[in-house]
């Protein structure tokens, strides 16, 4: 599992589609009575992504510091593709990069949990409409709130999006996180079909990501 971030390249379209998929098994008896049961109480979400042009010829003299080898944007692309072994490996997606809203990493407030003074254990989420979806990727330092208050002490981050208290909160407590999340993420296939339209520009109709669950 790699903490590297997916590159962030102009020619990405807004011709994005987010795909939460569900996991349920559905039976139905002699009388067609319908019985459903949930495999997982959170969506697996895939990503289809277009770029309408990469370009393979240097943009910037000289080159950044993000870039400091000053590769192309084609190369960039192609070359985090093969460093990840295609499907093989995963890696961080900026959910900024999706939306054309960088702040939208960010998490104010997100749901942790309401202490029941039994549990030491809780999970990161983020509030996505009014349902609470899991956050297993926080990046950077987060900050843990009880009623409001920030906590400097007594919790301990864990890995996977879950924080542990020393002592389980008192019942009815309501527990609150800020921080930063990202997706984690592979390919969804081995092959990238991109194509040239003319000269040094290149598009790719269709790059498929999926969620990684931890």
């Amino acid at each position: 599992m790699s903490t590297l971030l997916f590159p962030k390249l102009p020619g990405l379209t807004f011709e994005i589609k987010p795909i939460p998929t569900w996991s349920t098994i559905i039976q139905r008896s002699k009388n067609r009575a319908r019985t459903a049961l949930m495999n997982d109480p959170f969506p697996l979400w895939n990503f289809e992504l277009t770029f309408e042009f990469l370009r393979d010829s240097p943009q910037e003299l000289p080159a950044p510091p993000s870039n400091p080898n000053n590769y192309t944007e084609l190369e960039l692309l192609v070359g985090f593709f093969n460093a990840r072994g295609g499907s093989y490996d995963s890696f961080l997606l900026d959910p900024g990069i999706l939306t054309g809203r960088p702040w939208d990493w960010e998490v104010r407030g997100g749901p942790l949990g309401i202490g029941d003074g039994v549990t030491t254990t809780f999970y990161l989420g983020r509030d996505a409409g009014g349902f609470i979806d899991e956050v297993q990727s926080p990046v950077g330092p987060i900050f843990i709130s009880v009623d409001g208050v920030i906590q400097l002490t007594s919790w301990a981050q864990g890995p996977n999006g879950t924080i542990t208290f020393g002592t389980a909160p008192a019942t009815g407590k309501v527990l609150t996180w800020d921080g930063r999340w990202m997706w984690q993420v592979c390919f969804s296939e081995d092959t990238l079909n991109l194509e040239q339209f003319m000269y040094e520009l290149y598009e790719l109709q269709s790059l498929k990501l999926e969620q990684v669950k931890l």
